[in-house]
Formats: structure tokens, sequence, C-alpha cells
């Protein structure tokens, strides 16, 4: 009797949660951002400006805070270090700065301090949501692939199963479960050596996976993927190549850009000084390899 696989489609709860967050996050993103160019639009109508020009202002910087959030975000999970992502977030500062001061400015100067901090809601949420939507809406999409993925697996285990099954037994099942000597010899004839004998004789054993040697592994290929990275790009390798390249899970390919990023750190101070010694060192025939006498040997 065959056993049917279930359909791998996702669950209806997931579909449900993912769609709920998304529209939320984008509501709520929608919103803010309305509140923040009504405010900026009143102050700029306020202080005399222009009509066309008093609907420029707010949706720059509102704009400018979440392109540089959303950036600053994936190339930091991209494994961009503090000091490559400065500059942006320098940006993202001042224009976090002034999103706040268009929405508070008009009620600070009036000294309305409850409305300045009413006003402030706006650009505060703006800035949080642009800042986690991404990566909340980024997780969601993992744990549904993930879970896709086991669905996909446990389908495949139970169709194999089912199939075996039905077709009847195969030519492994003709052969004994334990490899006698006298079952080798009669299912090979008498031209079996002794040799096959002897090691059908002996008990099989699967070693299992050493951990340290398996962590080893992954460490040489991911030297290798990063140095070949490096040497295509002229940039370090990022965490989600290395994942790709690897087929390994976030948290490993996390782990493993950290400590590529820290070896070439190492390595490049050890350079430092290696070099700056073979600039300041005169030139020494007598320290070339060629130059180093070889000892003579004690055989006689």
């Amino acid at each position: 009797m065959s056993v049917q696989p279930t359909s791998p489609s996702a669950s209806p709860n997931a579909r449900l949660t993912r769609w709920t967050v998304t529209a939320i996050t984008l509501l709520i993103a929608a919103l803010a951002f309305a509140f923040c160019f009504g405010n900026a639009h009143d102050l700029c109508i306020s202080l005399g400006l222009d009509g066309w020009i008093a609907w420029l202002i707010g949706p720059s910087v509102d704009l400018s805070v979440i392109g540089l959030l959303v950036a600053v975000r994936y190339l930091a999970s991209a494994g961009y270090s503090g000091a490559d992502l400065a500059k942006p977030r320098c940006l993202l500062g001042l224009c976090g700065l002034l999103t706040l001061a268009l929405n508070t400015a008009d009620a600070l100067t009036h000294g309305q301090f409850g409305t300045a901090a009413v006003n402030a809601i706006g650009p505060i949420l703006l800035i949080c949501w642009s800042d986690v939507g991404p990566w909340l809406l980024a997780e969601l999409a993992a744990v549904a692939h993930r879970d896709h993925e086991s669905r996909r697996i446990d389908t495949g285990q139970l169709s194999h199963a089912g199939g075996t099954a039905e077709d009847g037994p195969t030519p492994q099942d003709d052969l004994p479960d334990i490899a006698t000597p006298a079952a080798v010899a009669g299912l090979a004839g008498p031209e079996a050596s002794q040799a096959d004998l002897d090691l059908a004789s002996g008990a099989v054993h699967c070693e299992p996976a050493d951990p340290a040697q398996v962590e080893a592994d992954l460490w040489h290929l991911a030297l290798s993927a990063d140095a070949e990275h490096r040497a295509s790009t002229g940039r370090p390798i990022s965490r989600d190549a290395l994942r790709g390249a690897l087929h390994i899970g976030r948290d490993r390919a996390s782990d493993l850009n950290r400590r590529l990023r820290e070896h070439a750190a190492s390595a490049a101070r050890f350079a430092e000084p290696t070099e700056s010694a073979g600039k300041a060192a005169p030139a020494d025939d007598s320290s070339s390899p060629d130059a180093i006498p070889v000892p003579a040997s004690n055989s006689a």
C-alpha cells in the first residue's frame, strides 16, 4: 500500500501572517510619510514659501531617510563593515534630524511642546519602520522558505518509500542480512578469493563525521571562495554570496563571514611590519637563501 504525499503548499496561517505583516508595514509607512509631508508643507506655507516649493521639501527629506535606511540595512546584512557604511550613516543621521526639525519646528517656535511631541510621532515611526520593516519581511520570507524546503524533503522521502513498497523486492533484498564467508562463497562462486572472504567476514563500521574536521573543511572552502571573490571583484565576499557558494545556513554563513573579516584584518596587520622591515633592511647577500650554507651530512 503506497503512501500518498501531501501537498507542499505553505500553511494558510503562515501566508496570512506574512500578508498581514506586509500590509501593516506598508500602511504604517504610507501614513507616517503623509503625516510628515503635511507637517512640512504647513511649515513651508507659514514661512511664506511658494506652494510648489512647499510640496517638494518634505517628500525629498522623507524619501532620503527611507532609501538610506533600506540601503544601510541591506549592505550591513551583506557583510559590509561599519567603516564602509560611515558616510551613508552620517547622511542618514542628518536626514533624520532634518525630518524631525521640519515636523516640530513650527510647534516649538510657538512654545507648543505637546504639539511638537505629537508631531514627532510620524517621523519617528517612519525612521523605525524603514529600518525594521525590510529585516522583518526578509526574516518572514526566510522562515517560509525553510518550511517549504522541509516539506519538500519530507514529501520526497514519502514518495520514495511508497515507490519502493510498490515496485517489489530490489536486488539488495536477495542478499543476506549478514555477509558471512559462507554467504559470500555461495553468491560469488568457487572463484571467490580468500581476501574477499576475509573482507566479508569483518564487521563494517561507519565512522561518524568528525565535527572538527567538517568545520576545518568548511573553513578552507570559505577561504577559497573569499579569495576567488576578491580576485574577481576586489571586495571581500558577502554573507549571502558565501551562503550560496557553500550551501549553508544563514547563521553559519554569518559566523564564517565574521571569521574571514578577522582573518583578513589580522593578515593585513601582520603584513604591514613585515613590509616595513623589508624596506628598511639593507640588501645583504648573506641573508639570501642561496647564501645559507647547507650542513654536511653526518653519515660516513
